[in-house]
């Protein structure tokens, strides 16, 4: 039986809007059998007068379902709040709507039809390990006290840690999974207990001393606090672990180990950090005619990448 896929992402007034018509473009446009599954666009409540009426209506147009969302939390003092609670939001949305729920950042893009990514009997998450290590722990490495917080506020025991290898620089990593996309089953309520950890822990004073270490442990609360919601609700054997040609990140492709020979055989990947390389149109392989559409997309909207 063909699974019935839902996508989701969290929209802002902003460039969210445009990255998400070119989210949404590419999936009506190249996600095959799953073109017309439903979307959902999730906006706090506070901000669904501020979008602009003209994406709006091409939201309307290719049958995107613009959901709004109680989000009350002011000066969080980490990164990517919204994201995190409107993951949760998504979940309750889709449940009953969909067989599997896939939640990914606005930057992405859907390349090819998503059928790979369906959870298998058994599994209960889709994900990706992380691209590189930031704030994980090698895996050969001892709990330092950021993760010990992490698993002690989240009942994570040592034994629920498993090895991932981060997929950009190739390190044996303790359990450090990638929040930029997670497939799953809406009904389990995975996104909506890392939502309701993430409001209960990111104002925690416990954090602070890391906050003001590095300012990666800001930026990747989310994601780590994500990582500990999993692992203490998931056995390893429930992880569908995705093959590199799920959320490939493109900004990291010149020094990706297991790059694709053109960006056109991925599933998915990510626009995000591109702007960071005034060059990346030189040496990302497109073919056509995805590199017409692509760059096309890019000029419609007026993207800064």
């Amino acid at each position: 039986m063909t699974v019935r896929f839902g996508f989701g992402f969290k929209l802002l007034p902003g460039d969210d809007e445009k990255y998400a018509l070119i989210l949404c473009r590419s999936i009506r446009k190249y996600a095959g059998r799953h073109k017309t599954s439903p979307i959902y666009a999730m906006v706090p409540v506070k901000y669904v007068e501020e979008l602009n009426p003209e994406f709006v209506h091409e939201f309307e147009k290719m049958d995107i379902s613009i959901v709004p969302f109680d989000y009350n939390i002011t000066n969080p003092g980490v990164y990517y709040m919204t994201k995190s609670m409107a993951a949760g939001a998504a979940e309750v949305y889709a449940t009953g709507k969909v067989d599997q729920l896939i939640y990914l950042d606005v930057e992405s893009l859907v390349l090819n039809d998503p059928s790979i990514m369906a959870l298998r009997t058994n599994k209960k998450l889709g994900i990706r390990p992380v691209d590189i290590q930031n704030i994980g722990l090698a895996w050969e490495s001892p709990i330092d006290d950021f993760w010990a917080n992490i698993y002690r506020f989240l009942t994570v025991t040592e034994q629920d840690i498993f090895p991932v290898i981060a997929s950009v620089e190739s390190i044996k990593l303790k359990t450090y999974l990638n929040a930029c996309l997670l497939t799953v089953i809406p009904e389990n309520g995975l996104l909506q207990k890392w939502s309701a950890n993430l409001e209960k822990l990111h104002n925690n004073p416990a954090w602070n001393k890391f906050f003001i270490q590095d300012e990666a442990y800001r930026i990747f609360l989310h994601q780590s606090v994500m990582v500990g919601t999993m692992l203490a609700e998931l056995n390893e054997d429930e992880y569908e672990i995705y093959p590199v040609q799920v959320n490939f990140p493109l900004y990291s492709y010149p020094r990706h180990p297991h790059k694709p020979a053109w960006i056109d055989e991925l599933v998915t990947c990510r626009l995000d950090l591109l702007n960071t390389d005034n060059c990346w149109k030189t040496w990302l392989p497109m073919r056509e005619p995805l590199k017409s559409w692509l760059m096309s997309q890019i000029e419609d909207l007026k993207l800064d990448i």
